[in-house]
């Protein structure tokens, strides 16, 4: 580790405890089954969150993500019923301030999950937003729920959000995420996984196969043209093409992508040929790719994003970052399972 990496570790080491709302075994076994599922997806959702339950642990309720905390718990007990309480809610959000150290800028750190550090952690996951307006909710609150269970397996999470000027264009948000990348590896991080959703899973792509140094990359709805409802379908044809040069380059052999493509979403060009284009490019250049083929019941552009595709997706993208080697060509979530065991 050379000085400058020792020194952002004890910098990273330094820094106050973020707010992650850790699993409560002990309460999880005084649920009901249908209780214990919900409190599965409660710890997937989005902060701020809150679980509510009955005197008799037979009946619950959550809510997450809705703004603040008094309309989330109102939420919970409404969902739960009468005679409920809030037995469960997410700490305080840290300001940015406090969980973005100026050495990592513009990465930050995740401020809804715990961080051990390069030195303990199994790696790090660099999380990109899709592409967002001034006046929504600030988008570091809203990492994937399938990003969670990552955390839970000693993976520290970072962001690079993009809300510095020029850094919403295509150019822009590649030099930001680049240099986000270059700060989390000079900390001493081992492995790099980069996440993205929307204009953040297109970014991602682009950089992981044009840089040696990172082990996966993980795109839920990639895109970057924007609505394709009411475009001309040249529009769409070079959506396609721009999507196939992402993986025209292949700068580590070991990299491996996973794709999550859906019904009904606005932003895509066409499921079916980007799953065409990815297997050409799979048989052609030996790229491992896990493709996440329009799953059933998970619908819309922003479905990654969701406690669903969570909930079913993620160990078999755990066992796609672990495994220790893959071949090349396109797996689905079958076959990633099997050769975890």
């Amino acid at each position: 580790m050379t000085w400058r990496a020792l020194l952002l570790a004890l910098l990273l080491a330094c820094t106050p405890a973020l707010a992650q709302e850790e699993r409560d075994p002990a309460f999880a076994a005084q649920l009901g089954a249908n209780c214990k599922e919900r409190y599965e997806a409660y710890l997937l959702g989005a902060y701020p969150r809150a679980f509510a339950v009955s005197p008799d642990r037979a009946r619950c309720g959550y809510s997450s993500g809705g703004g603040g905390r008094e309309p989330v718990e109102a939420m919970a007990l409404k969902n739960c019923g009468a005679t409920c309480t809030i037995a469960k809610r997410s700490p305080p959000v840290p300001s940015e301030a406090e969980v973005a150290p100026p050495e990592m800028f513009p990465a930050e750190r995740d401020p809804t999950s715990r961080h051990l550090g390069p030195n303990a952690a199994a790696g790090a996951l660099i999380w990109s937003p899709g592409s967002i307006a001034v006046n929504v909710i600030p988008s570091r609150f809203s990492t994937a729920p399938f990003v969670r269970p990552f955390n839970e397996a000693k993976w520290d999470v970072w962001r690079v959000d993009r809300t510095g000027p020029g850094e919403q264009t295509r150019r822009g948000g590649v030099l930001a995420l680049n240099r986000a990348i270059d700060k989390v590896k000079q900390a001493g991080y081992r492995r790099i996984v980069l996440g993205g959703q929307s204009a953040g899973g297109f970014l991602s792509i682009h950089l992981a196969a044009r840089r040696p140094d990172i082990d996966a990359v993980i795109a839920t709805a990639p895109a970057v043209t924007g609505d394709l409802t009411d475009k001309k379908p040249e529009v769409a044809i070079q959506a396609l093409k721009e999507f196939d040069e992402l993986f025209a380059v292949r700068r580590n052999p070991s990299t491996r992508v996973a794709v999550a493509l859906f019904s009904g979403d606005e932003y895509e060009p066409s499921a079916l040929q980007r799953a065409t284009l990815m297997k050409r490019r799979a048989d052609e250049m030996g790229w491992p790719i896990l493709l996440i083929d329009r799953p059933e019941g998970i619908y819309g552009h922003h479905a990654g994003q969701q406690v669903p595709f969570a909930l079913r997706y993620r160990d078999c993208l755990l066992r796609f970052v672990d495994l220790p080697a893959l071949d090349g060509g396109v797996h689905d979530c079958a076959k990633i399972t099997a050769l975890g065991r």
